[in-house]
């Protein structure tokens, strides 16, 4: 018999057996992670949504309309009757601070109309957009502050859109505008609805490098265990094989010794 190399022979095997294992353990968790952390976020979104659904109905239920209805020219925006009807607006703001702006639009048609704006008695930090005054178009509104407009039923943002005035998920509500229909806008910024899904972001980044080197720590102990197991077959292997050997030594002719004297002469007496 003769022996076999085995980690000379299966060196790149071994390797390539190993790397496979702590890529499918890493394919597997991070596939597992991936879904959940998507299924998180998609929770929190919709939860997002609804709350901002909510702050934008509880607050047209508060508006005036009576007060709103006399809201219609750009020298109003300095007068006591704008900052009364804007109370409602002004009330959400400071009640909660991640509100970006709270508004009002008129109209059922594309352009609407601005009416009150939040941002006229609070501004945003770093924020050096003027509101919009009173019966200005709103060229670039959503289409879901139309619909809402048309419908005059809540609407809220699917995905955040972008005005002139930056990234927005936004919700829509209906209030009684004298004998029109107007609604309330809420804007949540971009920058915010990232703050509140940044922990989720965060924790699945710290578990997927967390399932790496776990994957990769097993992909480790794995190789030393087939580079072991290779090893001790080689020893185990070298071990049968001599015995073979040494009887193969031993079961070979010997030549035989000569004799101190010829055989002829070994039937001789000697004089």
């Amino acid at each position: 018999m003769s022996t076999i190399d085995l980690p000379s022979v299966s060196r790149y095997g071994l390797f390539r057996a190993s790397t496979l294992l702590a890529l499918g353990i890493f394919s597997i968790s991070s596939s597992t992670l991936i879904v959940t952390y998507w299924v998180a976020e998609q929770t929190l979104f919709r939860s997002v949504q609804q709350r901002l659904l909510d702050l934008a109905m509880f607050t047209a239920a508060e508006m005036d309309g009576e007060l709103h209805n006399r809201i219609r020219r750009p020298d109003q925006m300095a007068s006591q009757l704008y900052r009364q009807a804007s109370e409602p607006l002004i009330r959400l703001r400071r009640s909660v601070p991640e509100i970006f702006c709270a508004y009002t639009l008129t109209g059922r048609e594309r352009p609407l109309r601005s009416v009150l704006d939040s941002t006229v008695f609070i501004k945003n930090q770093g924020d050096d957009f003027s509101a919009p005054i009173v019966g200005q178009l709103y060229e670039d509104a959503p289409a879901d502050a139309l619909i809402a407009a048309r419908l005059a039923k809540p609407r809220i943002s699917s995905v955040p859109y972008t005005d002139q005035w930056g990234t927005f998920l936004s919700a829509y509500a209906p209030f009684q505008d004298g004998p029109a229909t107007a609604i309330v806008g809420v804007d949540l910024s971009l920058a915010t609805l990232n703050q509140q899904l940044f922990p989720l972001r965060l924790s699945l980044g710290l578990s997927l490098a967390g399932s790496a080197l776990l994957s990769t720590f097993a992909g480790y102990l794995h190789s030393r265990y087939l580079r072991s197991s290779a090893s001790a077959l080689q020893s185990s292997l070298e071990a049968a094989d001599l015995p073979d050997k040494q009887r193969l030594i031993h079961s070979r002719p010997t030549s035989p010794r000569a004799p101190s004297w010829p055989p002829w002469a070994m039937n001789c007496e000697r004089p």
